[in-house]
């Protein structure tokens, strides 16, 4: 999914236009014990209610994609019988339950036939089929559709959507899972929603068409919240005119994770991925997604930059010299600038990230490693790097043990490099006005010594 349509489902969430059928819910204390829980039709919320939702369900779409927003695929765990694809025809199920349970053959078919298709041999898996999908666990945390290897999980959110939220047992079943793989010790409110976008036609000009439409995108949003008891202190009670102790509730804050199912790739349903949120993007809780999802996380943001620096220093080695670094953030600044527009992420793949060294000043003795520095460092899973994970636009920042400078990426050039009395040292033109502390200063300079050696 691109920032185009995240924004776009994010419209969404208004009561004049709002896709969602079906609200559930599911408040867990500290100790792991649903405490209470919620099943509605949306639209029969008070509006009041109603848009404190849609301030939740928005956050759970909010954040730069490769950041808080992640799109995630479904791994293939299994071998597809010959001339089939099973990522299309039964993804979260052993290639023996596969076979046996899902007769015919939805490889190749438009995404809209391939959901249906699936959705309908889901609904056709025998009990005994699940429970052996899921052979090796317990009853009470077994989970529908599970396979004994991690991920496989795609069948279960298929049969959940296309339930509408109205089945309990599979409600339960999904409450106790994310109870069961969620690691946090306080209390939590998990939301769970279903919707049905009658997704409006585009015309030649980009606009919507919404008398128009052949496509309807039919998802689950699940945002969980944390659940804070208020801060103690005083207050002023109108019934009784009087300033007192005020009374402590809990309070439901905004989502710290959730996802989005199935995702919303060029302006249709795609069962094969899904849009994960992360209000920390460097706590992206991986093993929640993985046990819960069954996707594998990417590198968190400070990880992919921190891989890159890596993968520069570990390259470039002797040859890493503040010209050669500060033009490849120019480099990648310009390439962020070019595509400010353009609605997918800015990403770098391995040959990009080699021909950025080569254009910044690498020569081609420094390059020969390369490739092997980049799969040590990145990794064989971690193939592209988010150019905003990697680069900061706001600021060109140099640091010293004893001192920081910072300025404008776009006013890197202001900063040189001089040798000075024997000593390498960072000049910076100070024409302009200068402040320290807040306190404008004089910059007259007292010339005794050469114009390279003068004291400021």
């Amino acid at each position: 999914m691109n920032k185009k349509e995240v924004a776009e489902l994010k419209r969404l969430f208004h009561p004049d236009r709002t896709p969602i059928t079906r609200i559930c819910g599911c408040y867990v204390d500290a100790e792991k014990n649903k405490k209470a829980k919620l099943k509605e039709a949306f639209l029969s919320l008070p509006e009041e209610e109603m848009f404190k939702y849609f301030d939740i369900f928005k956050k759970t779409l909010s954040g730069t994609i490769g950041r808080n927003l992640l799109n995630m695929e479904f791994p293939l765990q299994v071998t597809a019988p010959e001339g089939s694809s099973l990522q299309d025809s039964a993804p979260g199920l052993h290639a023996a339950d596969a076979k046996s349970a899902l007769p015919g053959d939805v490889s190749g078919l438009p995404a809209a036939d391939s959901e249906t298709a699936l959705s309908d041999a889901v609904s056709r898996l025998p009990a005994s089929d699940s429970e052996s999908a899921s052979s090796g666990t317990s009853a009470e945390n077994s989970f529908p559709f599970t396979q004994a290897t991690d991920g496989g999980l795609q069948g279960f959110l298929m049969q959940l959507k296309g339930s509408g939220l109205k089945d309990d047992a599979l409600l339960d079943a999904f409450y106790d899972k994310v109870i069961e793989t969620f690691l946090y010790p306080e209390n939590y409110y998990i939301i769970l929603i279903h919707g049905a976008y009658d997704i409006p036609r585009k015309a030649s000009d980009g606009m919507e068409m919404f008398d128009a439409s052949d496509d309807v995108y039919e998802f689950l949003l699940c945002s969980i919240c944390p659940v804070q008891l208020s801060k103690p202190g005083l207050c002023y009670h109108e019934e009784t005119n009087t300033i007192s102790e005020r009374i402590r509730d809990w309070f439901v804050e905004p989502p710290m994770t959730g996802f989005l199912f199935p995702a919303f790739t060029d302006r249709n349903a795609d069962i094969h991925g899904l849009l994960y949120y992360s209000k920390n993007p460097d706590e992206l809780n991986a093993d929640f997604a993985r046990l819960l999802l069954g996707c594998e996380l990417p590198l968190t943001a400070g990880s992919q930059k921190d891989t890159f620096n890596t993968l520069i220093t570990e390259t470039l080695s002797d040859s890493c010299t503040y010209e050669t670094v500060k033009n490849i953030h120019a480099s990648l600044n310009e390439l962020l600038e070019e595509h400010k527009d353009d609605p997918d992420p800015v990403l770098l793949d391995k040959g990009d990230v080699k021909r950025l060294l080569s254009t910044s000043g690498a020569d081609e003795e420094t390059l020969t490693h390369f490739d092997e520095e980049f799969e040590q460092t990145a990794g064989s899973n971690q193939t592209e790097l988010y150019v905003t994970n990697v680069t900061n636009t706001r600021k060109f920042e140099i640091k010293t043990p004893d001192i920081v400078i910072t300025v404008k990426p776009e006013r890197a050039d202001l900063i040189e490099t001089r040798v000075i009395g024997g000593r390498l040292c960072f000049v910076i033109p100070a024409e302009d006005s200068v402040e320290v502390n807040g306190i404008p200063v004089k910059t007259g300079i007292a010339r005794e010594a050469s114009d390279d050696d003068a004291d400021f």
